[in-house]
């Protein structure tokens, strides 16, 4: 039994209409989740930096209270840089590993969307 070549064409032509709609929805969904990732970026680093610049004008706050409650100015900043470097140090300890898999995770879930 012959397949009509006019069905063949058909059959044809909507393999190709599928295959170039799939091909674009692909594109779509990619640039979406590229877009929610840069956005989430985005509005992170935005807050990212004034709680930085909040920390920084804290921690000067901090230095300078101290420096007059110890008697001189460097005290206070001595301090505050030893309290700053002990955080860091156990913080590193403690969440090396989880913060490395936290944000792995985070960026997959949003990709996969």
């Amino acid at each position: 039994m012959e397949i009509p070549t006019g069905l063949f064409k058909r059959l044809l032509a909507r393999l190709e209409s599928y295959i170039s709609t799939s091909i674009e929805l692909a594109k779509l969904k990619l640039v979406a989740a590229f877009s929610l990732a840069a956005a989430n970026f985005l509005a992170s680093a935005i807050v990212l930096f004034f709680a930085s610049v909040f920390l920084i004008v804290f921690s000067v706050g901090v230095a300078l209270w101290l420096g007059e409650l110890l008697g001189k100015m460097y005290f206070g900043f001595f301090a505050v840089a030893g309290f700053y470097l002990l955080m860091a140090f156990i913080l590193g300890i403690i969440l090396k590993k989880r913060f490395r898999a936290g944000i792995s995770n985070y960026l997959i879930k949003k990709l996969m969307k």
